[in-house]
């Protein structure tokens, strides 16, 4: 599975914003390219950071 993809899906089952740190436990990659991926979903649109350094899905 894609970096993004799994990334959205992890945000997808979760019940509250999360941390580059969490989604890199969840998703077995490394902070560093969780950071990438989370940036690109914003550029897309997708994630927004309600609070500092924790993202969620655009509902």
């Amino acid at each position: 599975m894609e970096k993004t993809a799994k990334i959205l899906h992890i945000l997808e089952m979760a019940t509250e914003p999360m941390s580059i740190q969490e989604l890199s436990n969840s998703s077995g990659f490394d902070a560093h390219e969780v950071d990438k991926a989370i940036k690109r979903l914003k550029e897309e649109g997708k994630v927004i950071s309600p609070r500092n350094s924790y993202w969620t899905l655009v509902k």
